[in-house]
């Protein structure tokens, strides 16, 4: 039932670290990859859209093309599934993220004369041509008091940013934001389709419980590879435009949605069997620093180079992410087994040992 097979279509990749640009991926099979050699790697990057693993859906595989002008009986369903979750009225369906955004945008540009506030790590993907687009820090409270006001239509803000560091959305912050919005008639936009927020302990569309937004743009963590981009709303609809979805990604949608509870206990499970074997791991040796830990996604500081500890641990079959010059990024499937995470942390052992200047703390 839970078996993931992470191999999001790799078409709208942005960059390709040069690390990894001699590998490339034959196949993909649950989580993992094969070379063109027959070479097996643990992707612990949940086949992140910046890595170019070359595996990915081809395009008339697991069902028929679908239009928005003739939605199909598992589109409806999906809506009536998501509306139940988070209470939004309506939903639309996108195969590409960038027409998601444009929907988003049409959306939000009722009155050209206003300002937008854009706080994400993707801020491109809200250019307006005849409004102004201020861009803030997350969690900034001052930002919000200085440029949330009477002139302002929207806040659109990315809950989980990966840029050389993960930031994720403080409550605080989402409540202040929320409150600003009221106060100054302006819409609150989520987006949430980089990193699940089901992925970080929290609920699969909205972030914190307490702090209604008024959209959502969700994708990631739903499908398993399908490319499907969701936007929830309670606004008045614009026309959404041509755009079509393979109809299996609604199927693979909907039977995640079914079962969200268990994958949250799976994540909940996982994700402090992981921790626990870190910490185990930090108290073995100096080399690892610091280890972050939020839901299923993960950042281990090192002592030894990012881009020199994945390209090693690539060579003992495991797939990672640096995140900055001393940074790994781990975002580990849910459905990771024990076995798979014990292998993870025997590599990194190895790696310590082999790579790191100083002598171990005990004897691991």
């Amino acid at each position: 039932m839970f078996e993931e097979n992470f191999d999001y279509d790799i078409s709208e990749l942005e960059q390709k670290p040069e690390t990894f640009a001699k590998f490339t991926a034959g196949n993909a099979e649950g989580h993992y990859l094969f070379d063109e050699e027959g070479g097996k790697y643990l992707d612990l990057t949940s086949n992140d859209d910046y890595l170019p693993l070359g595996y990915f859906k081809k395009n008339n595989a697991g069902g028929f093309y679908e239009t928005q002008t003739i939605r199909s009986k598992n589109s409806l369903i999906l809506e009536k599934l998501i509306k139940e979750s988070i209470g939004f009225e309506n939903s639309r369906f996108f195969a590409e993220k960038q027409s998601a955004y444009n929907f988003v945008k049409k959306i939000i540009n009722k009155k050209p004369e206003k300002s937008v506030l854009v706080c994400s790590s993707e801020a491109d993907n809200f250019v307006f041509a005849d409004k102004e687009v201020i861009n803030i820090p997350l969690n900034d409270v001052s930002a919000v008091k200085t440029f949330l006001n009477k002139k302002t239509e929207a806040v659109a803000v990315e809950i989980s940013q990966v840029k050389n560091s993960f930031s994720i959305a403080e409550a605080d912050y989402l409540t202040l934001l929320r409150e600003y919005c009221d106060k100054n008639n302006a819409m609150l936009v989520y987006d949430v389709s980089s990193i699940s927020s089901l992925r970080l302990s929290r609920g699969l569309f909205n972030f914190e419980d307490s702090v209604k937004p008024d959209v959502i743009i969700s994708s990631r963590g739903l499908t398993a590879g399908s490319s499907l981009y969701i936007v929830s709303f309670n606004t008045d609809t614009p026309d959404s435009g041509a755009c079509g979805i393979y109809s299996c990604a609604y199927a693979e949608a909907i039977e995640f949605i079914q079962n969200q509870d268990d994958y949250k206990a799976l994540i909940t499970e996982n994700s402090k069997y992981i921790e626990e074997k870190f910490r185990e791991l930090a108290e073995v040796h100096i080399g690892l620093a610091d280890f972050i830990s939020c839901g299923m996604m993960f950042a281990a500081v090192t002592e030894i180079p990012a881009e020199k500890l994945a390209e090693e641990a690539l060579s003992k079959g495991v797939f990672l992410k640096p995140l900055n010059e001393y940074s790994i990024l781990l975002c580990p499937p849910y459905n990771i087994t024990k076995e798979e995470i014990d292998r993870v942390i025997e590599v990194f052992n190895e790696l310590f040992n082999e790579l790191t200047q100083h002598d171990r703390l005990i004897v691991y």
